[in-house]
């Protein structure tokens, strides 16, 4: 999608689902708190991001679209580095991770330092710099899940085999997988219990830093 398009000229929103999709969008649009899109692949997770930018008082600022690793033509540095790189270019804007479950312990915390609401609860990082940036992450909780499925099964065989350095390799990503799926069924369980509202109001708390 062009840079310039807008959001709703892409996004079908004829189904009961759809439209209850984008008035949660509206209702959201307004909060200056982090965001979390779940979807597979392929199911217009970024469109959605981009309409919620679109609809938010940041709409005038920048756009900016990473993968976890925030990898970027020329870029250097550790994921910490690569994670203020992608704030500062979304400074005033929105930064949309994807597959933010597969950010690094270092990228992690740069953007911990972002997600403050409102902005006086912003703190500097080792840097120095305050980022004014909203902070939306795409997951696919139904592929972590299948993920799982196929990692449980690929230790047995290994245990089966008596591969055990396999083991331990396959043990490590599994690992790995299960806290994703339990920080994302974390928050939606949340979700579900306290309300939207709450939630919003929950997620605008400054949390401690590590």
């Amino acid at each position: 999608m062009r840079p310039d398009a807008n959001p709703r000229d892409y996004l079908v929103a004829e189904s009961p689902a759809m439209r209850a999709a984008v008035a949660h969008l509206e209702r959201i649009a307004d909060s200056d708190g982090p965001a979390l899109v779940c979807g597979e692949h392929g199911t217009g997770r970024e469109l959605v991001a981009r309409l919620l930018h679109q609809l938010s008082p940041r709409r005038a600022g920048r756009f900016v679209a990473v993968r976890p690793t925030f990898e970027a033509p020329g870029g250097d540095g550790d994921d910490g580095e690569r994670a203020r790189r992608a704030l500062r270019a979304a400074q005033g804007g929105t930064l949309l991770v994807k597959d933010v479950c597969d950010v690094a312990a270092s990228g992690q915390k740069a953007l911990r330092r972002a997600m403050r609401v409102p902005e006086r609860e912003r703190r500097p990082d080792s840097s120095g710099e305050v980022f004014d940036v909203r902070v939306v992450g795409s997951a696919d909780l139904d592929l972590e899940r299948r993920g799982r499925a196929a990692l449980i099964e690929a230790v047995q065989l290994c245990e089966q085999a008596k591969d055990y350095i396999s083991r331990e390799v396959v043990k490590q990503i599994l690992d790995d997988t299960e806290e994703h799926i339990d920080f994302l069924e974390t928050q939606l369980s949340i979700l579900d219990s306290v309300g939207l509202d709450n939630y919003l109001q929950l997620q605008a708390r400054p949390a401690d830093e590590d």
